[in-house]
Parts: C-alpha cells; structure tokens; sequence
C-alpha cells in the first residue's frame, strides 16, 4: 500500500470519527447538514441522533424536561424525538446533496428507517405499514367506506346530528 492510499484511509477513517463524534454530540439536523453538506466530497455516508436540540440546548444529553426542567438524558428523551415528517425532510436534503447512505442512530426507530428508505426510492417490507391517508376515517377518500361504519364519527367531528 502506497504513503497516499494510506494517507487518504487515515483521512477517510478520521473523518468518519469526527462526523460520529459530531452526530453524537450536536444532534440538530439542520446544524448536522450544514457541517455533511461541507465535507460532502470526503464521505458518503451520514448518521445522525433524532432528537431536536437548540442554541440553548445543542447535544441530546443536555436536553431538559419541559415540566421540571430536570435532565432528559437518559431515559426521558423521547418527548424531544423528531417526528417522521422531520426525519423525511433530512433524508430528502441528505439526498439532495449526494449523500448515498444514511443511518439514523440514538433514538431511531423502525419507522424511521423506513422513511429514510423509501426517501431514497426502497420499499422495505414495512413499506406494507407506511401511512395510506386514502384510508383514514375522517381524512380519506369517502367512496371508500361504508356508511354504517362512518356516519357516526362524521356526526360527532361535524357536530350535525340528523
């Protein structure tokens, strides 16, 4: 192996370091892109945390209760999760941007994988679970139901009652 190659794995290798150490310790997916979307030409794979931080509370262990402002980290952070529609528009913008693999780590769920997926054109067999709003009992398509399932709720949500 050549001094280049091996200068060009150490490089790879410590930029893969500090990209975990940055998705680890500032977890704001805005904040995450900013820095991926720079070192873009080094690398093609991104990870990232989904919880929601802030200037006042950048890193996931620093996240606080919203109740009693006590420490979240680390057995109450899921009231800081990002919702799938927040993990949708990362993995549309990691994708926009050339990123060809994207992992989602502390906080991930099965169904965010799935999004991220189905982002970049895969349909896992969760697809199968995926949200068909077509099928919704207030907000689908009302040719599809049955009247005797969905007159009832669609008197209480209008509050007209024959």
């Amino acid at each position: 192996m050549s001094r280049t190659n091996l200068n060009h794995i150490l490089l790879i290798f410590f930029t893969i370091r500090a990209l975990l150490h940055v998705s680890m310790s500032r977890t704001n997916l805005n904040h995450i892109l900013l820095i991926f979307s720079t070192i873009r030409a080094l690398l093609h794979v991104f990870l990232s945390v989904t919880y929601r931080t802030s200037p006042e509370y950048p890193t996931m262990q620093s996240l606080k209760k919203p109740i009693t402002g006590g420490q979240a980290f680390p057995i109450d952070l899921p009231g800081h999760l990002c919702s799938r529609h927040e993990i949708k528009e990362f993995a549309e913008a990691c994708k926009e941007i050339g990123v060809q693999f994207v992992g989602l780590c502390c906080g991930s769920c099965s169904h965010y994988i799935r999004t991220v997926a189905e982002v970049y054109g895969r349909t896992p067999p969760g697809s199968k679970y995926s949200p068909d709003m077509s099928k919704h009992h207030m907000f689908g398509n009302p040719s599809n139901f049955r009247s005797y399932y969905t007159q009832n709720i669609q008197q209480w949500t209008t509050g007209k009652f024959q």
